[in-house]
């Protein structure tokens, strides 16, 4: 699941506007997310996690912008058995029908 809005806080305030992007830096040990950005705070969001990686706050790497598509299913549903165990990756062997 991806967060409902933009990842961006301004002046103390979170950004209400919903998810355009998702941001994530890609390097040698492999791609990790670290938010997601709506169309208008794309290039602030770029410019932070690059300042963070000069202080090296964020791993360094190569900073991806990845445009978020809608994708609509009738299969989710919000179901205890659906969840993963973390510590196994086992899950709760649900499918859908």
């Amino acid at each position: 699941m991806l967060p409902n809005r933009c990842s961006i806080i301004e002046s103390n305030k979170q950004c209400t506007d919903p998810p355009a992007r998702v941001v994530s830096i890609v390097s040698d040990d492999g791609e990790y997310m670290v938010g997601v950005s709506c169309e208008r705070h794309s290039e602030t969001f770029l410019a932070r996690v690059r300042r963070l990686q000069d202080e090296k706050k964020l791993q360094e790497g190569r900073v991806k912008l990845e445009p978020l598509s809608a994708v609509g299913t009738d299969c989710i549903r919000g179901d205890a058995d659906d969840l993963i165990t973390p510590q196994t990756g086992e899950s709760g062997g649900r499918t859908c029908q």
